[in-house]
């Protein structure tokens, strides 16, 4: 029973993810030296005979050890604390699923450096032990380690030839030859914050080392990425298995290192044309189908806003033509990320400038009265707040057909020939980037307001002067009000005419007072100038006009 309950205790202890283990080992360096390692395999190694690529590890100074009670130092940093949490070492690219081997060796502690006799006796062990794909191996490290990929590999052309790739980061400045990296042809890929203040392991360190190897022009451009901040401690970006911090990830990128392979030409990536667009629209498309890859084919296209407003939203990022939205005025940076089916990639910058919106002003609404029928247009006040006004335009959009603009492409314009009627004239501006913009200004040309209403005698009855015909109020929207005034009685019509004596609207009604009043309804009627006719029995008319707006 306590056998039982044992084993199911220990059954506990083990993690629920299915995944190799970090095994400590050890093996003798050609000078003697004891050299105590992890190796890490997967669970399914055994049952297959498949080839598999190698990582090697250098760890940093602090997880230097006596390589026997103390590798567990190892597990504390980089891709060996990546695997005690549980990666498998598992990627896929381009549809293929691939497992890396990884040995991890300790350093002592009386070395302050990482002495060629460590790497080879990983390489010397790799190859005697393990299903390792020779032309598949990978050396990096981090910090110590990151100057001991230098340091090794930069030592001859024959240590840099064993590799396939070479993944420095944070390295320290152990950089020898970069001749001997160039033309013993591994791919390079470093990592470096730009604030790190470690003095042995500056920024300048790796900047500098990339340049000593690609002056030499190697077959594969030796690459870097540089992270703004970070210090010193950015391993756990650069080895992330994700596309987190990185796209494609460093290990997408070390499946895709291969020594037997033609290496690899890198796409080219074309954000296609700046572009200036209005603030009015606000909207852009980034097209990158033109960019290209002249031996393999785009896996991936990345847009990334680089600079610019906070304003924008990007949609299908991730796709080779994307659009934006919602974007204000000012001056925006795109980049394009291509990466082709060999993990190279490639960049491609655009500009979008989004032109402000002018400002039309055509100024206040305004009105005359005939016989006067001349009204000046003043667009002067219209602005533009990123640049100047290139141009005026003045139309008419509604009212009588009457009418002259003098100078129509002027900002200040008389108009003349005026009619009775509401009249609508559009200033539209246009500004040195394309920007256009419009606004309304009307003009009332009502006719001159009589003393009296006319009261006419039709036949030989008397008619009293104090008459009167009002008409509220005169600039007309949705009702008319008429009130009569007159000592005449008897049967009365109102009758509304247009200008041209049509007869659009008749109220009859009994006048039996000294004063009456009704309303009348205009909303239906069109624009424009209207005269109102009363009738009183058979011997007082009186008439008056009224302006519908």
């Amino acid at each position: 029973m306590r056998r039982i309950v044992l084993i199911a205790l220990l059954s506990l202890s083990i993690p629920a993810f299915v995944n190799g283990q970090l095994i400590e080992k050890s093996t003798t360096a050609s000078n003697g030296k004891k050299i105590g390692f992890l190796e890490y395999k997967p669970t399914n190694y055994a049952s297959v005979t498949t080839k598999y690529p190698l990582i090697i590890f250098l760890h940093g100074i602090s997880e230097r050890g006596n390589g026997t009670t103390e590798l567990y130092k190892v597990k504390t940093q980089g891709i060996p604390k990546n695997i005690a949490a549980g990666s498998t070492m598992t990627f896929t690219w381009n549809g293929k699923t691939e497992t890396f081997l990884v040995l991890a060796p300790q350093c002592s502690k009386t070395d302050t450096l990482w002495y060629s006799f460590y790497i080879d006796a990983m390489l010397n062990y790799a190859k005697a032990n393990l299903r390792v794909d020779t032309n598949r191996i990978i050396l990096t490290g981090l910090s110590m380690g990151g100057g001991g990929v230098w340091m090794y590999s930069s030592a001859s052309i024959t240590n840099a030839s064993r590799f396939a790739a070479l993944v420095p980061i944070c390295g320290a400045c152990l950089m020898k030859n970069g001749n001997n990296i160039a033309k013993g042809k591994p791919a390079v890929y470093a990592f470096h914050a730009l604030d790190d203040t470690v003095a042995v392991a500056l920024p300048i360190c790796t900047i500098n080392a990339i340049a000593s190897i690609n002056k030499y022009l190697p077959p594969i451009k030796a690459v870097a990425t540089y992270y703004p901040t970070g210090r010193h401690v950015i391993w756990p970006r650069a080895y992330d298995p994700t596309t987190k911090y990185q796209n494609p990830s460093l290990y997408e990128w070390m499946l895709n290192q291969n020594k037997k392979l033609t290496p690899n030409k890198v796409p080219i990536a074309r954000a296609g044309s700046d572009q200036l667009i209005q603030a009015s629209s606000g909207k852009a498309t980034l097209n990158g189908t033109t960019s290209t890859d002249a031996d393999g084919t785009i896996l991936r296209y990345i847009w990334t806003k680089v600079s610019g407003p906070t304003a924008g939203v990007l949609t299908n990022g991730t796709k080779s033509i994307a659009t934006l939205s919602g974007l204000t005025a000012g001056i925006y940076k795109y980049s394009l990320k291509v990466i082709d089916s060999r993990a190279s990639w490639a960049l491609d910058t655009m500009t979008i400038t989004v032109n402000a919106t002018p400002l039309a002003k055509a100024g206040v609404d305004g009105i005359i009265k005939l016989p006067t029928n001349i009204y000046s247009l003043k667009g002067s006040l219209s602005t533009d707040p990123d640049g100047s006004i290139s141009s005026f335009t003045w139309t008419k959009i509604g009212g009588p057909t009457a009418y002259l603009i003098v100078s129509p492409t002027s900002s200040i314009t008389s108009i003349k020939n005026l009619v009775a009627g509401i009249y609508t004239f559009r200033l539209t501006v246009k500004d040195n980037r394309g920007g256009i913009a419009y606004d309304d200004v009307k003009v009332t040309v009502s006719i001159a307001t009589a003393a009296a209403p006319t009261a006419v005698k039709e036949e030989e009855e008397s008619i009293s002067t104090t008459s009167s015909l009002k008409l509220i109020p005169t600039l007309v929207k949705n009702s008319l009000q008429v009130q009569i005034s007159s000592e005449a009685t008897g049967s009365t019509s109102i009758r509304v005419h247009d200008m041209n004596g049509k007869q659009l609207k008749t109220i009859q009604m009994y006048k039996d007072v000294q004063t009456i009043q009704t309303i009348i309804q205009t909303s239906e009627l069109t624009p424009g100038v209207y005269q109102v006719e009363v009738r009183i029995g058979k011997g007082e008319r009186m008439v008056q006009r009224f302006v519908k707006e």
